[in-house]
Parts: C-alpha cells; structure tokens; sequence
C-alpha cells in the first residue's frame, strides 16, 4: 500500500515544516530527543539524556551540539563541513567512551522510551496503539501493556506509533535521526498536563524533520533547566 493511501495523520512529515506536513491534523509537534545509553545487558533501562552530556562537555550550545551528535554518532569528525565544530565532536566522543555509552538509537522508535510513549497513550485511555512499519507500511495493533513491559517486542523496523483515534502520534525516519517527533492534538496534550514528561523541544511553524541542518527554525532547549543530576 503506498504512503499516498494513509491519511496524513499517519504518515512521518518527510518534508518542509511539520505541522504543515500533517495538515494541521495535530496542534503540537514535540522533537523527542532518543537518549545515550549504558553499555549494559539492558541499556534501555538506563537511558542518559543530551543534557547530561552537554553539561559534561561544557554545555555549549544546542544546535552545535545537536549536529554534534548526529555527526559523531555516524562516526564523522566534521571535517567536510564548515558548520561543524571538530573540537566539540572530539569531547563528546571522548566523554561517550570514558564512560561506556552508546550514541542514540537511530532510524527507528527507540526501546529505551517505549515504556514513555506508552504510558502517554494509555492516559488517552486506550488499551491498544497501532505500530506502522516504515518500509511496508503495514500496521498492527499491540496492547499498551506490552509495548510498556517489553519494548523489544515492538515489530522490526517499526517508524510509528499511532493512536487509534489519530490524537497522537510517534513517528521517526530510518535515515540518521537520533529523534522522534511526537504529533498530539490539543485535547491529549491537556491531558497529559501539557507535559510530555520527554526530553526535547516543539517544533514551531518552521521546524522541519532535518531541523538539526536548519539552526533557527526551532526554539532551543535550555541546558540549565534540564535535569543533569
């Protein structure tokens, strides 16, 4: 079945501004930013956030660290690009070495915030969420207790999870995104307190998924009011 046969409220926002993407079917788009992660049998259980690592580098700014990340996750020095800074690249990998992490999950919903996603969908009061495969496009509903319980157990290559409503949605690409972009409509939002309780920042009418090349077009979050404890 091709993307053109989905109603946007299902579809990832490939191009240009993402509220616009989605017709203006979702109020708020967050940027969920995946986490670091423990070299541990489980790292998914003990997820590190950006801020923590930005704070032990310095806390230098966010769209310098963002690009970063995504360029040392990829294992680049920034050589080939102006915008880069090549001696920030070598702290974050140094500090991601000395203390036996892992660069983000990419491309794909990452399990270490499944069991976050979850709990949001199940104060919208449903049971059950939709996942969507990002290559087949086929979708299946799982139940909520399962998705929170065993991450893992989320289908291969799953890009999205939808709510059955279409009120919310978790979707990312699988090309080098070290994020997930969380669509949700007003009503949920007030519903979960207008707090998504994730790591990140929302988008505004400019905010595209490559968002990371496009310095200016969001609002930055603040290191110092994050948790780095």
């Amino acid at each position: 079945m091709g993307e053109a046969q989905f109603p946007l409220a299902r579809l990832h926002p490939h191009e240009g501004p993402v509220l616009a993407a989605w017709g203006g079917h979702y109020d708020h788009a967050f940027i969920a930013l995946h986490p670091f992660l423990r070299g541990e049998p489980e790292p998914w259980r003990d997820p590190v956030n950006w801020a923590q690592i930005a704070w032990a580098i310095g806390s230098p700014s966010f769209p310098d660290f963002a690009l970063a990340v995504v360029l040392a996750a990829n294992g680049m020095s920034g050589k080939q690009r102006a915008d880069a800074d090549q001696d920030l690249i070598r702290r974050l990998d140094s500090v991601v070495k000395e203390r036996k992490l892992e660069y983000p999950e990419d491309g794909y919903l990452p399990a270490s915030l499944c069991p976050s996603f979850a709990q949001l969908f199940a104060m919208l009061g449903s049971d059950v969420v939709i996942t969507r495969d990002q290559h087949s496009n086929d979708e299946k509903e799982m139940s909520l207790a399962e998705l929170s319980e065993n991450p893992f157990a989320v289908p291969r290559f799953t890009g999205a999870l939808i709510d059955v409503e279409e009120r919310m949605i978790v979707t990312c690409f699988p090309m080098d995104t070290y994020h997930s972009i969380v669509g949700v409509q007003s009503d949920a939002l007030m519903t979960f307190g207008n707090d998504l309780r994730l790591e990140g920042f929302y988008a505004g009418p400019e905010t595209a998924d490559r968002w990371v090349n496009e310095p200016g077009t969001y609002a930055y979050p603040t290191w110092l009011e994050a948790n780095v404890a």
